[in-house]
């Protein structure tokens, strides 16, 4: 992951370093001998436009992921190769005694220098394989000139240096523990649903872990940019089913009470349609695993496409269980809803020969409405929902179930 960043953040660096190049030699056009300036110039554009078509190859080459350090050698050596040709400028480009125009390249060195902290210290050594030539050859000149103008420009060099390791040093370590949460949180993603304890108190860590790192961070943007975006995926990757893409349980229990809350303000209905797939034990053994795992898949993006509206989304309730919240509907419309999803499931021709009720996957479903209020609670709603889909299976599966008030126990279905 440092490599396919590195080779990532190259491109842009590699490019600057052209044009620059370009742009040096024709500030020195007029100052320099043009058989050391064409030279200079073309061998950094040659090895610039070499790192340029590595970075290239790189991006479609098969053998990139599996063999990071062969790609990371080759591009430090095209860094080291560039770095050295500004470090040789440094000693060959400024006309003698025009001080200002050594100063000026000198500057333009280390400028170049100063963005490869952002481009190159996700590997520090990457950073100094660039570095090192550009800077030291001048530094050491500077140093042998036997003069005090020559040892203070010394110092200042070194300091300079000093200082864009111990950044490079800092952006790489907080680029390491960013990269370090993301491949933990890859791996926790499978068990948010059966661990749910485990995650919170994971997650906090994480947090925290985040919040740390992004302290350490506040001087490199970039950096501090890539560790609030992985926070952001964590907590997408944590309210998600792993197999489904649609909101796990812990997220429908939150997402419920934040809908119900909303609806108690506005004294708004919020129904709930419980949704669950007939003899789907049967089905696995018939099919196996794979199948039952494609089958949820088809019906979980099915009740995905009836969240409409703000309030409205879909959720995995348990195994082949599923819940879609409906806010804002009356009973009358999400009953409605309800024999809708029971029909397209029915349409979707999922062949199922284990089945009692047809040859094709079919879904039971319990619908719940109720306007919060003093008596009335997110889990009497949960609860109502369930007793409905309780009575479509036991009334012969594949049908709708109406609880609540205004139902009195309706049920309809394909078959009646």
């Amino acid at each position: 992951m440092q490599v396919e960043l590195l080779y990532g953040q190259s491109h842009g660096a590699l490019t600057g370093s052209l044009l620059s190049a370009v742009v040096v030699a024709a500030l020195f056009w007029g100052r320099t001998a043009h058989a050391v300036l064409i030279p200079w110039l073309l061998a950094l554009l040659f090895v610039g436009a070499l790192c340029l078509c590595l970075v290239n190859a790189y991006r479609h080459a098969a053998d990139a992921k599996p063999n990071p350090g062969r790609w990371e050698r080759r591009l430090m050596a095209g860094l080291a190769l560039t770095g050295a040709g500004w470090g040789m400028g440094a000693l060959l480009l400024p006309p003698p005694g025009l001080d200002a125009y050594a100063a000026l390249y000198l500057l333009w060195a280390g400028g170049l220098s100063a963005g490869a902290v952002a481009a190159y210290s996700v590997r520090v050594r990457a950073f100094l394989a660039f570095a090192l030539p550009a800077l030291v050859p001048f530094a050491v000149y500077s140093l042998t000139r036997g003069d005090a103008e020559g040892q203070t420009l010394a110092v200042m060099l070194a300091m300079f240096f000093a200082f864009l390791l111990l950044s490079a040093l800092r952006s790489q370590g907080g680029l390491l523990n960013a990269l370090t949460l993301q491949l933990q949180s890859r791996r926790r993603v499978g068990q948010l649903n059966a661990e749910r304890e485990r995650a919170e108190r994971l997650n906090a860590e994480l947090r925290v872990d985040i919040d740390e790192h992004q302290r350490t961070l506040e001087t490199l943007q970039h950096a501090k940019q890539q560790a609030e975006d992985l926070a952001q995926r964590l907590q997408l990757l944590s309210s998600l089913d792993g197999l489904t893409g649609i909101a796990n349980r812990r997220h429908f229990d939150e997402g419920l009470d934040r809908e119900w809350r909303r609806a108690l303000r506005g004294r708004t209905p919020i129904s709930l349609i419980m949704v669950d797939i007939d003899f789907f034990k049967p089905y696995n053994d018939t099919y196996e695993h794979q199948a039952g795992d494609e089958c949820l898949k088809q019906v979980a993006r099915l009740l995905k496409g009836y969240s409409r509206r703000g309030g409205d989304f879909a959720a995995r309730y348990g195994g082949e269980e599923f819940a879609v919240v409906l806010s804002g509907t009356d009973g009358d419309g999400a009953r409605e809803i309800a024999e809708e999803i029971r029909l397209r499931v029915e349409c979707l021709g999922i062949p199922h020969e284990s089945s009692r009720v047809k040859a094709v996957v079919t879904v039971s479903a319990g619908v719940a409405t109720l306007t919060p209020g003093e008596d009335a609670t997110p889990g009497a709603l949960v609860r109502m929902a369930d007793t409905a889909l309780y009575q479509a299976k036991e009334t012969g599966r594949n049908r709708v179930a109406v609880a609540g008030p205004q139902a009195h126990g309706r049920a309809t279905s394909g078959s009646q």
